[in-house]
């Protein structure tokens, strides 16, 4: 009984620092990914430290569902690997112990892995989802006000563009005002940036000519020009299902309505994903006999993207059975996983050839060195 005790002890010290580490790298990178795209969405908004941040953790718990799946794979499959190459399998197998014995935390990880995904896909996501919305209407609507820099032209749309060269300390007005529409091309002493009762930027400019599409010169004193009201931006990746991205996964299957539903089944998907995670990781994670190739680990990882491609697939599908195509497709993926042992045999030609790729470099260098 201590000797279980002492190995699942040692399981889980093998298993947790791949899984926390590969969570928090996956999540790293596809923040850095966005990131850059999100700062240029931002460029001419007020307030740009606190809508990247929110928009980040709006989009946290998506990066952290690709990486909970991800490191779920190669802590177990790394975990076999290494146990494995280190003949501790052989010997944990000799003594009597049956695998889904030893097997026991990594079942533990599975099972509250998959519980994160459920809570994640059904309920975190859509919360996410909720505030990035909320953020890009707020944008949208001027609540964060605008960022502008002097001497710099600042396209607010494809048919506006602003410029202006400085402001004045005392009351704030901006100067020297340049600012191109569909309406004509506004040159101005002065000006001021407001917001209307229904938030639209408005341009109060003073004492200044205007230059019409036809080429007529007119003079003002006092002109408003109207700003664009921008669409809200979308400051987090596009998805299949747009419409439903902020719904909660009971509200989808609650409501009866086969693209609902099927938005829900993308979600249920993630969750079987998960829960077959292990069989690949186990069968793939171990070499075959008299090798060392890390070549099954490699195909595990393709098929876990081939398996996430496809649920991208299906949530694109316009279909009036999606559960009916949900479990023809998660029956597909336990068919490919069912046939993964069998692949491992091919592994050995890697073996081969690296020990033909050093014959050859150690042949070379003898000859280099005989010259």
């Amino acid at each position: 009984m201590k000797l279980l005790r002492t190995l699942d002890i040692y399981l889980l010290r093998l298993s947790c620092g791949t899984l926390g580490s590969v969570v928090a790298i996956v999540m790293s990178l596809m923040v850095l990914e966005h990131l850059p795209r999100l700062i240029d969405i931002t460029n001419l908004s007020g307030h740009r430290g606190y809508i990247i941040g929110q928009t980040v953790l709006g989009l946290l718990p998506e990066y952290a569902g690709i990486g909970a799946v991800f490191g779920l794979f190669l802590a177990i499959a790394l975990t076999v690997r290494k146990l494995a190459l280190r003949g501790e399998l052989d010997a944990i197998e000799a003594m009597g112990i049956a695998p889904l014995r030893w097997l026991r935390m990594p079942i533990v990880f599975t099972v509250a892995t998959a519980a994160f995904v459920l809570v994640n896909q059904g309920w975190l996501m859509p919360a996410g989802e909720r505030k990035i919305d909320e953020i890009g209407r707020r944008m949208a609507a001027g609540d964060f006000g605008y960022n502008l820099s002097a001497h710099e032209f600042h396209a607010i749309d494809e048919d506006t563009m602003l410029s202006f060269d400085g402001i004045d300390p005392d009351d704030g007005r901006l100067l020297g005002l340049f600012v191109r529409t569909k309406a004509g091309t506004f040159q101005a002493a002065s000006g001021r940036l407001a917001l209307a009762s229904d938030k639209e930027g408005i341009l109060q400019l003073r004492q200044g000519q205007l230059v019409e599409p036809a080429g007529r010169v007119m003079s003002f004193s006092t002109i408003d020009v109207r700003l664009p009201r921008a669409a809200p931006p979308r400051l987090g990746p596009p998805r299949a299902d747009k419409s439903w991205q902020g719904e909660t996964i009971m509200a989808l299957m609650s409501a009866g309505d086969p693209a609902q539903m099927k938005a829900a089944c993308v979600r249920l998907l993630w969750v079987g994903l998960t829960l077959l995670v292990p069989f690949l990781a186990v069968s793939s994670g171990r070499p075959p006999m008299r090798s060392g190739s890390p070549l099954g680990v490699f195909l595990g990882l393709c098929i876990i993207v081939a398996l996430i491609k496809s649920i991208d697939w299906y949530g694109g599908l316009n279909t009036s059975q999606p559960v009916s195509l949900a479990a023809l497709i998660a029956g597909a993926w336990v068919i490919a996983i069912v046939l993964v042992p069998r692949w491992q045999g091919s592994t050995v030609w890697a073996d081969r050839m690296t020990e033909g790729i050093k014959r050859l470099a150690g042949s070379g260098a003898g000859v280099r060195s005989a010259l």
